[in-house]
């Protein structure tokens, strides 16, 4: 029965082998690369820790997501073309002088001034049309800034959340998990040795080593990607110290 074990495992071994292989060959071909390009795979992940709650989280989101400055920039824009459309009510002035010399003199005797004011009377009615227009742009302009604000700090928030979840089952591992299966294995590895325990419990201690190992580097890789997914929520590199992208 041993061997039988001993036989299922050496399997399952070829057999992620072949997987990892397969993951690896679909990568380069992602990548534009030839298929059989040996990949660099990180053997330790990065510590994640950064100085950003989730109020300042959301905080640089709104100064730094793409989506949301550019339509800051277009609403100021509108804004701005509703203050201008206003100033063209305002009445054209205009002041002038003028130097008159009488017929047969040779010098300047008199001189006019005038000023003048030009009024859009019969524009007025198509100018408050205009003024019109350009307060719903604007109002349209702001309306559209703050529902794409709610949906960006509704994105901080989900991907945070998934973030925080994501760590704290990765330190869950790495602090309980991992070590109590460790020193499982190795108690049953000393019975087995000193007579005291059997085969199979030493081997289903280890298997169980192998598993949570498995589910440990599972949540390693969805912690990184909840990360990147955070970072496209705020729109900076979280992982540079909030170094804008």
């Amino acid at each position: 029965y041993e061997s039988a074990e001993l036989a299922k495992i050496a399997n399952d071994i070829a057999k992620h082998h072949q997987q990892r292989d397969i993951a690896t060959a679909r990568l380069n071909v992602l990548l534009g690369r030839d298929a059989k390009t040996r990949l660099l795979i990180a053997t330790e992940m990065p510590e994640r820790e950064f100085e950003y709650a989730r109020e300042g989280l959301m905080k640089l989101a709104l100064e730094h997501r793409p989506e949301l400055r550019a339509m800051r920039y277009g609403l100021e824009a509108a804004r701005m073309d509703s203050k201008r459309a206003w100033l063209d009510l305002v009445p054209d002035g205009e002041f002038r002088i003028e130097a008159r010399q009488f017929s047969g003199e040779g010098r300047i005797r008199e001189y006019d001034q005038f000023f003048g004011l030009e009024v859009p009377v019969f524009s007025f009615l198509g100018r408050l049309g205009e003024i019109k227009e350009r307060r719903a742009e604007s109002r349209a302009a702001e309306k559209a800034w703050e529902n794409m604000k709610n949906i960006v700090l509704f994105e901080v928030q989900q991907a945070w959340a998934e973030f925080d979840a994501e760590d704290r089952t990765v330190k869950l591992y790495e602090s309980n998990v991992i070590p109590l299966a460790r020193s499982a294995v190795e108690t049953a590895l000393a019975d087995y040795e000193g007579g005291r325990g059997n085969f199979l419990t030493a081997m289903e201690a280890q298997k169980a080593l192998t598993d949570f190992r498995h589910e440990y580097s599972h949540s390693l890789a969805m912690r990184e990607q909840s990360l990147a997914e955070l970072e496209r929520a705020v729109g900076i590199n979280l992982d540079q110290g909030g170094e804008i992208q």
